[in-house]
């Protein structure tokens, strides 16, 4: 990666230079568990403020939304000092700097390493990708391609015992819709594509919050940028069928998206006369 920042210091650009590599694999990383994002997050933090402190890099915390930011770190420790268990209650709010800290940083590595965001890019993609792959062979099969079973009515991919799948691609997704655009000014038919199949598989992942939160992105990301009224009408046609269509012919989803969601309103009960209970009792 080429560099234009003003770091001279050669054991300052390796450090740099390794912190921007674990930047740009984050997504991998997040599939490892929380120990090396939030290893990540940290120690780019810290090493941040000494590189700032050390060559004036003052302007990447001289910025209205980094004030803000700042500002309601200071609320939410106050917040905390109030609390009924405030060393709980801290310990969560007193270390949410690292986040600013770490965007402040990620603003750094854009505007000094031209090659930054693209590479990002392509580990996101890559990494979508292949949860998508790994977590519909489980859902098929049982079994992910990385070894890994699938319990109860929800996916875990690539992730072991943890049921995530959904929350990961509900996360990412839309960091993906706005590099693209970013980098080609539009979305093509087969992007709408990419992102259709991987909000198909928040359904299929039983993550009825991250469903239904991907579902209404999606739609508003489609109203935004779409400039035929039809594309919008066929897109909206092809993604409900399909998702009723996965939902009606799985007993699995239905109860989990369907049965579940009504349970928790209070609109409906479980009855053993009803199918899916008889199916759900029938499971081993």
């Amino acid at each position: 990666l080429e560099s234009s920042n003003k770091i001279v210091n050669k054991y300052d650009k390796l450090i740099v230079n390794i912190l921007l590599i674990l930047v740009i694999i984050f997504p991998i990383s997040l599939l490892t568990g929380p120990f090396i994002p939030d290893f990540t997050i940290t120690i780019s933090s810290i090493i941040f403020i000494y590189i700032c402190l050390k060559y004036n890099l003052s302007k990447y915390f001289n910025n209205s939304l980094i004030k803000y930011l700042f500002l309601f770190w200071i609320i939410i420790i106050f917040c905390s000092l109030l609390s009924d268990n405030i060393f709980f209650s801290i310990r969560s709010s007193l270390f949410y700097i690292r986040f600013i800290l770490f965007s402040s940083f990620v603003w750094f590595l854009i505007e000094n390493y031209k090659n930054f965001l693209k590479l990002f890019f392509f580990s996101l993609i890559i990494t979508l990708s292949f949860v998508f792959i790994d977590s519909i062979v489980q859902f098929h099969f049982g079994t992910s391609l990385t070894g890994f079973t699938k319990p109860s009515f929800r996916l875990t991919g690539p992730f072991d015992d943890r049921q995530i799948v959904g929350s990961y691609v509900s996360r990412l997704l839309p960091l993906f819709i706005f590099l693209y655009y970013f980098f080609y000014s539009k979305i093509n038919k087969k992007t709408i594509f990419f992102i259709s199949l991987l909000s198909l598989l928040v359904l299929i992942s039983g993550e009825r919050t991250s469903f239904f939160m991907i579902t209404l992105f999606l739609f508003s990301i489609i109203f935004l940028f779409s400039k035929r009224f039809i594309n919008i009408i066929l897109i909206f046609c092809v993604y409900f069928i399909a998702s009723i269509f996965i939902i009606v012919t799985n007993l699995d989803l239905k109860e989990r998206v369907i049965n579940q969601t009504l349970q928790g309103f209070g609109i409906k009960k479980y009855t053993n006369e009803t199918g899916e209970q008889k199916y759900f009792d029938a499971k081993p």
